[in-house]
């Protein structure tokens, strides 16, 4: 008789976990990053609020908010329905920026659909990169009217938790006016580099 309740015992805690397997697994996977995901909110900017762009802020370089234009648009966009376009009626440094989550330690790519007008091609023109960066990253500065893709590829530092995404039109210490617009713009963590990429340091 005690063996019979012995076996019976074993039998419903098994049958508990078998029970519990499916959510365990489900729990696993959601805790992890798939691949190619977009680390990036609102990458596409197809999340507009009255003309507005969500998960997204705005800095430009002095006081002179009038000498730069942040807006978006839905004529010739690359992909989906809008594109923001950041227009430097004066020499400026402007950025579109967003707060994003990363891993210690990690290989990230950034990268963006770009595509510029009136543009001076002797400053810095348009590229996705890190706010704090001094390092003028390759960029766009005329593609007559084209979509162009841009990436860049980095590492975090150890104990990094975020990096502040940018962006950019004009660079440090090279102020440039015109256009550039921007679309699909992703992080994404990889795993395994490219042969022959560049790799920058995604902090200061």
């Amino acid at each position: 008789m005690e063996m019979i309740k012995k076996h019976t015992a074993e039998f419903l805690f098994i049958s508990s976990l078998l029970r519990l397997l499916p959510v365990l697994v489900v729990l696993g996977c959601s805790l992890s990053v798939p691949r190619d995901e977009n680390l990036i909110k609102n990458g596409d900017f197809e999340d507009v609020t009255r003309g507005q762009l969500n998960m997204w802020s705005t800095e430009i370089y002095g006081d002179d908010v009038e000498s730069v234009r942040f807006y978006v648009e839905s004529e010739g966009a690359y992909s989906g329905k809008h594109y923001v376009t950041i227009e430097n009626i004066q020499p400026n440094d402007a950025k579109l920026l967003q707060y994003v989550r990363v891993k210690p330690e990690t290989f990230y790519r950034l990268s963006c659909r770009i595509k510029t007008e009136n543009v001076d091609i002797m400053e810095h023109g348009a590229t996705i990169t890190i706010r704090k960066l001094r390092r003028n990253l390759p960029d766009v500065k005329e593609t007559g009217g084209e979509w162009k893709y841009v990436e860049v590829y980095g590492r975090t530092k150890k104990n990094q938790r975020h990096v502040h995404v940018a962006a950019r039109f004009g660079g440090y210490g090279s102020l440039n006016t015109g256009k550039a617009s921007f679309d699909d713009c992703r992080m994404e963590e990889i795993e395994k580099l490219p042969a022959g990429v560049n790799v920058i340091k995604l902090f200061r």
